[in-house]
């Protein structure tokens, strides 16, 4: 496979259709440009596996240099450079890109780029082993650098009520390939997904995988969800396939709603290609995923003893942002009226129960009256408004 790439390289004769102005033709050229630069990456892939790391260094240092962004060649570099004994110069090759992304772009590498330096600076064995990397750790090295704990996002609160939820979610991740949660925002799809990854982290020896698509947009969902996984950015698609083909993993897709057409399309190849896989999604608007069960996420109840977890949640942030909020007999009324005020969306509740840093319950109840403003976040996190905002700057 190398000398037919090789082969196909040596007939490029330089920058394509440089003589034409005509934007198609520009475009073209990108394209050819890009697969160019694509063939690059196989061959040093194909060296890599064919423990021929010296030859790669050769090829992959002029590349580099021409392509000082390009995560993926970087990343190869590193590779091939290390398994030449020349863990120095592999680290050198991370600092000078790191320092490049910042000044450019402002940037820091991307999060598998810098476990790769956090891999080298170990030594793990498996950096050395010939496989197949095309810019990525392999999963095993992969796991190696960084573990369940690091791959979810931490909890740094109590998880509150949702337990017959909790339990009806498990069995359905059991029977269905793919699970999509849905509702608006602030009703806590994102925190139900990390529990419920954490409830079956035992039944996935090849992990479990938080992406977040916060920010994505349909033609760069692909290549975020491979960066999560173990890819330097310029996999895509298919290598998300190729990834997770073999394994018995589990992938959280958060944040779906930012680029929903491109993740309902790469749960559903999920679903088709990758048998050992499952996906439990959220969106705050509805995927179409043949096969995956869709499931809704509501507030959580407020009335009666119904209600009782969602007060829970209301005194216990009240604890966490003031101590002394437990000295006094807690106001049950004003808490029942604000989670009521606030139909159960938790955020909505938690934000509430921020406030209690300066005012009672009570006072906190009255404030309801001037409209979502009077929970504006002070934490630098999304408020409620946010929320808002957002779902109405996405109407047409």
């Amino acid at each position: 496979m190398d000398d037919a790439l090789g082969d196909a390289l040596a007939l490029w004769r330089g920058p394509a259709l440089t003589e034409f102005e005509h934007p198609q033709l520009r475009v073209e050229a990108t394209r050819l440009e890009d697969l160019r630069v694509e063939a690059l990456e196989r061959r040093a892939d194909a060296l890599l596996a064919l423990d021929r790391p010296h030859e790669a260094v050769a090829q992959l240092e002029q590349a580099c240099a021409d392509e000082p962004l390009r995560e993926s060649l970087q990343g190869q570099l590193m590779v091939a450079l290390y398994r030449c004994d020349r863990q120095v110069d592999a680290l050198d090759v991370f600092r000078r890109v790191r320092d490049q992304l910042v000044e450019d772009l402002g940037l820091d590498p991307s999060p598998e780029l810098r476990r790769l330096e956090r891999a080298i600076l170990r030594q793990q064995d498996e950096l050395r082993r010939p496989a197949p990397v095309l810019g990525t750790l392999s999963a095993a090295a992969a796991r190696a650098a960084t573990d369940v704990a690091d791959a979810l996002p931490a909890e740094l609160t109590s998880f509150v009520g949702r337990d017959e939820m909790m339990a009806a979610l498990d069995e359905a991740l059991r029977a269905r390939p793919a699970v999509v949660l849905t509702g608006v925002g602030g009703v806590g799809k994102t925190r139900i997904a990390v529990r419920a990854a954490r409830r079956h982290t035992d039944e996935y020896p090849d992990g479990v995988w938080y992406c977040d698509l916060t920010g994505a947009v349909e033609a760069t969902a692909a290549e975020s969800v491979a960066t999560s996984l173990g890819a330097v950015p310029g996999a895509g698609r298919d290598r998300v396939i190729d990834l997770l083909r073999a394994q018995r993993s589990f992938v959280i897709l958060d944040h779906c709603e930012w680029a929903p057409a491109a993740a309902a399309g790469l749960i559903e190849r999920v679903v088709r290609h990758c048998p050992g896989v499952r996906v439990l999604a959220a969106s705050r608007v509805p995927l179409d995923v043949p096969g995956a069960q869709h499931w809704p996420v509501t507030p959580m109840p407020t009335d009666g003893e119904a209600g009782a977890p969602v007060r829970q949640l209301f005194v216990d942030r009240a604890l966490a942002a003031n101590p002394d909020f437990g000295s006094n007999p807690v106001d049950d009324e004003a808490v029942a009226q604000i989670c009521a005020r606030l139909d159960g969306l938790p955020m909505a509740v938690e934000l509430a129960a921020a406030a209690t840093r300066s005012l009672s319950a009570t006072a906190i109840a009255e404030r309801l009256d001037d409209g979502v403003d009077a929970l504006r976040s002070t934490t630098g996190r999304p408020g409620l408004a946010d929320v808002f905002d957002w779902t109405f700057d996405r109407l047409d």
